[in-house]
């Protein structure tokens, strides 16, 4: 039997919301915790098996592997641009290579508050490599008007189908390119 490796990953979340005032308007906290074994030992490799083949295609739809919570969505305002543009990093959280299609068109991913959804538009259609356990080159997007970031920092993700936020934004009305 080969030996094994205790694991605990704690993700943690925090939000406040301020009043106009500066006072404290609402806040909270969420804790999501899971603990396992890991193996040491790879078992021994073999022909993979074809269901398992069929759950990690080639090219997978941004939402989709994004909601499966395989990749998480790091965001960057880009600055003099009102928020109509941002600065999208694909982040792998698995251990296989993906390939992850932006389709181009207007596009609305479901995220927490304060988002609620991100809402971009791609010009071009394009296919992002996004190597295992690790980060894509940054791709540029536009924003669609409306509700939306005008500055910050933020990271999307999904951790067993909540929708995570974390970062710093400031929140306004996002205007069309002039």
């Amino acid at each position: 039997m080969a030996p094994s490796i205790g694991r605990k990953c704690i993700v943690r979340q925090v939000a406040k919301s301020p009043n106009s005032d500066g006072s404290s308007a609402s806040t909270f906290e969420l804790k999501l915790q899971h603990t396992g074994k890991v193996q040491v030992d790879a078992p021994p490799a073999g022909p993979a098996p074809v269901a398992q083949a069929l759950a990690a295609p080639a090219v997978v739809a941004l939402v989709a592997v994004y909601q499966a919570g395989r990749v998480a969505i790091a965001v960057a305002v880009e600055k003099d641009a009102g928020g109509r543009q941002l600065q999208l990093t694909f982040i792998n959280k698995t251990e296989t290579e993906l390939t992850v299609q932006l389709a181009a068109g207007a596009l609305n991913i479901p995220a927490s508050d304060p988002i609620g959804a991100l809402k971009i538009v791609v010009k071009n259609a394009v296919n992002i490599v996004v190597p295992a356990g690790a980060e894509a080159e940054p791709v540029i997007v536009e924003q669609q008007p409306g509700r939306g970031a005008l500055e910050g920092k933020f990271t999307l993700s999904v951790y067993e189908g909540t929708l995570l936020y974390s970062g710093s934004i400031t929140r306004g009305t996002v205007t069309r390119a002039p």
